[in-house]
């Protein structure tokens, strides 16, 4: 490779590369963030994430007003499952302008199984949610999340009532 050639690659790298990424064509932008729908939460397989999203993946508008990195969306998506092994992720709709992919879901889970201190509520946990997916060079880099997160506590609430008010009735 000449001198002129090297130059010409790094030059083009610095100046068109993030463009060219940022153009990826929409339809493949929305298969990649469809993906997280369909395999991490409607199959339940977390190990999907690391192929998903970047290794510098930052999350944003998840519960507390944290930003998450992978590793920590790896976490909380297991939690639900875990909490909810019977929860789904039913993508309303997806749609892509030149810079994000935006998303519009609902999920529906039971909460069976015991998560921490949390005892299971058998409530059904229903929320919707909308997001915006980033993406470059094939992965998803960042989301901004927009979630009524007190709802699931509210559910959580009107299970452990109906527990308490079932209990009673049958003493």
């Amino acid at each position: 490779m000449r001198d002129n050639d090297i130059f010409m690659s790094n030059w083009f790298r610095q100046n068109y590369e993030q463009e060219f990424v940022m153009t990826q064509p929409a339809a493949v932008r929305k298969a990649i963030s469809r993906r997280d729908f369909d395999e991490v939460w409607n199959d339940h397989d977390l190990d999907a994430i690391r192929d998903i999203y970047a290794s510098d993946f930052q999350g944003h508008g998840f519960p507390g007003g944290v930003t998450l990195d992978r590793e920590q969306y790896r976490r909380l998506a297991g939690l639900f499952i875990r909490a909810c092994p019977d929860c789904t992720i039913e993508p309303l709709d997806l749609w892509a302008d030149d810079e994000f992919v935006h998303t519009q879901w609902y999920f529906e889970g039971t909460h069976t199984e015991k998560v921490g201190r949390i005892p299971p509520s058998n409530a059904t946990i229903r929320f919707d949610g909308t997001g915006r997916h980033r993406h470059e060079q094939g992965r998803v880099v960042e989301i901004w999340m927009d979630v009524a997160w007190s709802s699931i506590g509210r559910s959580l609430l009107r299970g452990y009532v109906d527990r308490v008010f079932d209990f009673e009735l049958h003493r």
